[in-house]
């Protein structure tokens, strides 16, 4: 299988067209019934090991609380927060993402991460727009989330579980006010992940979604200081490669 950035996935770029609607304006006959075809939904499981510590971080309830506070004051007043002792390991297991399932508790990552690092990695991919490939390729879920808010119903994530030791990591960071902070968060080091990806399969082939795989976790990686962010012009972590060894146990990706 061809590795980085030489990766082209094997994409169906000239599907069959539709057949165009009759314009009955003027007496013309139509053509016959309009077909329209069963999805055709492919699955395939990808099996990924991270090439670079995954640092992850999520809304914490304080953070929620604060940022609704600065919200609720009165246009042209100044509300001064009452700033509370920092504590680091409240900081660390706010900022992590986890799944409660009976007596188990497992951290992961929102499936929506890995499935933006997909269509982002199309900028590497001729002839598949981004626009197309947010429409035909869905990360299902290991697990969920679930944030409660007074404010709002129930909220819940579909999580990617990680498989990895969560460890408190300590960074500086700048404050979009320009001013310097530490932040607390989560990092997997090593870690390792299983996607199960659906997709459209009249487009796609089985080959085609994991070589872009491959390219979205070379080029693009998921969560904090990921080279895809437009925020970091030197970010590398949250990578990841294909686990091949375990897809050549399995015959496949599935």
């Amino acid at each position: 299988m061809p590795r980085n950035g030489s990766i082209s996935p094997s994409v169906e770029t000239n599907p069959v067209r539709k057949p165009r609607a009759q314009n009955l304006v003027g007496g013309l006959e139509p053509s016959g019934p309009v077909i329209i075809r069963t999805p055709q939904v492919g699955r395939i499981t990808v099996p990924i090991i991270g090439i670079e510590p995954l640092v992850v971080h999520a809304w914490s309830e304080k953070a929620r609380k604060k940022m609704l506070a600065g919200m609720q004051k009165e246009a042209g007043t100044k509300m001064r927060i009452a700033r509370e002792p920092r504590n680091p390991v409240d900081d660390f297991n706010g900022a992590r993402y986890t799944c409660h399932e009976g007596n188990l508790e497992w951290d992961g990552v929102p499936c929506v991460a890995f499935k933006s690092a997909m269509v982002e990695a199309c900028r590497q991919v001729e002839d598949l727009t981004m626009t197309e490939a947010r429409r035909a390729l869905f990360v299902k879920a290991d697990g969920h989330t679930d944030y409660h808010s007074p404010n709002s119903c129930k909220t819940t994530i579909g999580l990617v579980r990680i498989y990895g030791e969560p460890e408190m990591r300590e960074d500086a960071a700048r404050n979009d006010n320009g001013g310097t902070d530490l932040r607390y968060r989560p990092q997997y080091w090593p870690w390792r992940a299983d996607l199960q990806i659906e997709f459209n399969a009249s487009k796609f082939k089985d080959d085609a979604i994991m070589n872009l795989v491959a390219i979205a976790g070379f080029w693009e990686g998921v969560c904090e200081w990921r080279p895809g962010s437009k925020k970091s012009n030197s970010g590398q972590l949250g990578r990841w490669m294909l686990d091949e060894d375990t897809i050549n146990k399995r015959g496949g990706g599935n």
